[in-house]
């Protein structure tokens, strides 16, 4: 039993992000091999936002921006709202495995991950079974994303580029069904499918500049 605050003061060079206090009190349930610096750890580790369980390898010796990792970790109930400060997201709840990644920093990330989330809160609308793959690389990502439910049929690959102050999102995506409404995305009833090509850049969604090209595209109102 923990916190990050006492963390800090026993593990050289592990300075996490400050909205990792918010994860409070941090109970872990497993086998811990190794030192604070280098260490392999299994089992569930529950905190105030929710619960992981986890397989992992971590190798802090060289600081957070050069570590080594690789594993297996799961969030079930994971409270995004709180840890992004962001009130627009709810909670996870996913499984995912991390091959070969070095840096805990944007600047310094190389990671290939893939992932299967069973269930994501945004907008007070419940997405289920999204599954990705990609690889992130300082500030670049580039994967593919599939996600099919009652009101959400699609499936896209492509990246994100955080490089520049500036994002860069490009990608192409094959829309069978988008409620905007039942996703809570449009107060008008629509409803859209096609091929999608899209560049954009912005943070704010209401700023973006780029160009969309669309094909056999279908709105019904």
């Amino acid at each position: 039993r923990t916190d990050m605050q006492t963390l800090r003061l026993l593990i050289p060079n592990f300075n996490p992000p400050k909205n990792f206090d918010k994860l409070g009190r941090i109970d872990f349930s497993g086998r811990f091999d190794g030192f604070f610096v280098d260490f392999v750890a299994y089992g569930e580790l529950q905190s105030e936002l929710g619960k992981a369980t986890m397989d992992m390898r971590m190798d802090l010796r060289r600081g957070r921006d050069l570590a080594e990792y690789s594993g297996q970790l799961s969030l079930e109930s994971f409270d995004l709202a709180r840890w992004a400060d962001d009130d627009r997201l709810g909670k996870v709840t996913f499984r995912s495995e991390v091959k070969n990644g070095v840096g805990l920093t944007l600047e310094t990330v190389d990671v290939k991950l893939g992932a299967n989330i069973q269930s994501f809160t945004f907008k007070d609308y419940t997405y289920e079974n999204l599954a990705i793959e990609g690889k992130f690389n300082q500030k670049l990502f580039d994967g593919k994303l599939n996600i099919k439910d009652d009101n959400i049929d699609l499936a896209f690959d492509g990246a994100l580029d955080f490089s520049d102050s500036i994002p860069l999102f490009n990608f192409r995506a094959q829309v069978n069904e988008l409620d905007l409404k039942s996703l809570n995305l449009s107060k008008q009833n629509f409803v859209l499918a096609g091929k999608v090509d899209i560049e954009l850049r912005d943070k704010n969604f209401a700023n973006m500049t780029g160009h969309i090209v669309a094909n056999d595209l279908m709105l019904q109102k």
